[in-house]
C-alpha cells in the first residue's frame, strides 16, 4: 500500500518554544506504516536542536517566503527585493497528493499558498484569529473553503472553543503526553520556579511583594528560560514550588510538567487549565488576581518552611495523577487517531 504522504510546517524558531517542540512530536508520532512523513522547514539544513527528535526533514523555501509575505504586516514594503529574491528561488512545492498540516498562527489565507489538502494543527485557539482582518469578513478564508479538512487541537478547551466558532468543521482532540524526564523527585530545595515569558508583569509584583518577608529567607527565585528539556526537567525536580502565569493557553504544558516532577503549583489555568488544576494537590488562582496570588504564596511557603513533606506528598499525588493521564501512549494513540479520523474520506486507510 502506497504511504500518505504528510508534510509538518513549522515556524522557524531557534528558542525553546513549546509550540515548536509540539509540531516535532506531532510528525514523529504520525510517522508509521500508514504515513511517510516530513517535518517542513523553509532554509535548507534548518531544524532544531534543543531537544531530541528523529524525524525526516524537508525544505520548500518559496512556500515559506509565501508565508513570510502573506504574515507580514507591511505587505507592499519590500517589492523590489522580493522580486528578485523570488526570481532565484527554488520554487518546488509538495505532491499534489499530500497533504500539508499548518500551525494555527498563520492567518486566514494559508488556502492560498497550494491546492493542497491541508489540516490545521491548532495549539492554542485564542491564536486563531490574531492575522484575521479587523471587521472585514471574507466569505473564503483558511477554515471556509474545500481543502481544508479539519483541526487538530489539544484541550477540551481549544475543541470547544473551534466547535463553536467553526460548527461546520472536523475538530479532533490530541491528548498531549509527558516525557518521562519529567518525573517526581522528593528531594525538593526552597525553590520558586517560574517562566519569565509569561506574564512577566504579574510575576514582577508578586516578586517585589513577598522578596523581602522574612518567611522567604532562604528561598530562591527560579526562572526557567532558553532551556533544553533536559535542563528544565532537572530545575522542576529540585523545585518546591512553580508558578503558572498562564494566559489564554490552548493546553498550558509548563504547569502540568511541573507537576509531572512532584512540584506543589499555584497560578492561572489560562481557560485550557481547568481539566488538570485540581483543588487537591494545586491552588488555582483567578486570572491576573495578583493580591490572592501572593496571598496563596505565602501560606504554602509558610507551610512549607514548618512542614515540607505535607506538600511534598502533595506534589507525588500531582505526579501520578499526570503520568496517567498525559502519558506517551495516550498521545501517540489519540494523535494517529485523530488524523485517520479527518483522513477517513480522503484516504481510506
Amino acid at each position: 500500500m502506497t504511504k500518505t504522504k504528510i508534510y509538518v510546517f513549522c515556524p522557524e524558531i531557534k528558542v525553546p518554544t513549546g509550540g515548536v517542540k509540539q509540531l516535532y512530536k506531532l510528525a514523529e508520532l504520525l510517522s508509521n506504516e500508514n504515513y511517510d512523513v516530513f517535518l517542513t522547514h523553509g532554509k535548507k539544513n534548518f531544524k532544531n536542536n534543543w531537544f531530541s527528535t528523529k524525524v525526516k526533514f524537508a525544505y520548500y523555501p518559496y512556500l515559506f517566503y509565501k508565508i513570510y509575505k502573506l504574515t507580514r504586516k507591511n505587505k507592499t514594503k519590500y517589492i523590489f527585493k522580493d522580486f528578485f529574491k523570488e526570481l532565484f528561488m527554488d520554487k518546488s512545492l509538495p505532491e499534489s497528493d499530500s497533504i500539508l498540516i499548518y500551525p494555527e498562527i498563520w492567518g486566514d489565507r494559508i488556502n492560498t499558498l497550494t491546492s493542497n489538502k491541508y489540516i490545521v494543527y491548532n495549539q492554542n485557539c485564542y491564536y486563531t484569529f490574531n492575522l484575521y482582518p479587523f471587521l472585514k469578513n471574507n466569505t473564503e478564508h483558511s477554515y471556509n473553503n474545500d481543502n481544508f479538512l479539519g483541526f487538530l487541537t489539544v484541550s477540551k478547551d481549544s475543541k470547544e472553543y473551534l466547535n463553536l466558532a467553526f460548527p461546520n468543521q472536523k475538530t479532533e482532540r490530541i491528548c498531549l503526553g509527558i516525557n518521562p524526564t519529567f518525573s517526581f523527585s522528593s528531594k525538593k530545595e526552597k525553590i520558586i520556579a517560574f517562566m519569565p515569558r509569561k506574564l512577566k508583569e504579574d510575576f514582577n509584583q508578586i516578586y517585589h511583594i513577598l522578596v523581602n518577608n522574612p518567611h522567604f529567607k532562604d528561598w530562591k527565585w527560579q526562572p526557567i528560560d532558553n532551556c533544553t528539556e533536559d535542563e528544565v526537567a532537572v530545575i522542576l525536580q529540585k523545585s518546591a514550588f512553580f508558578l503558572s502565569f498562564n494566559y489564554n493557553e490552548g493546553f498550558g504544558l509548563p504547569p502540568v510538567e511541573a507537576m509531572a516532577c512532584g512540584c506543589y503549583v499555584i497560578g492561572y489555568a489560562g481557560n485550557a487549565g481547568n481539566e488538570y488544576f485540581f483543588k487537591k494537590f494545586s491552588t488555582l488562582i483567578p486570572d491576573r488576581n495578583i493580591i490572592e496570588f501572593t496571598k496563596s504564596l505565602l501560606e504554602k511557603v509558610m507551610i512549607f518552611n514548618e512542614n515540607p513533606l505535607s506538600l511534598i506528598n502533595l506534589g507525588q499525588e500531582a505526579s501520578i495523577y499526570v503520568h496517567k493521564t498525559y502519558n506517551l501512549e495516550y498521545e501517540k494513540q489519540s494523535t494517529l487517531n485523530a488524523v485517520n479520523n479527518i483522513l477517513k474520506n480522503e484516504n481510506p486507510l
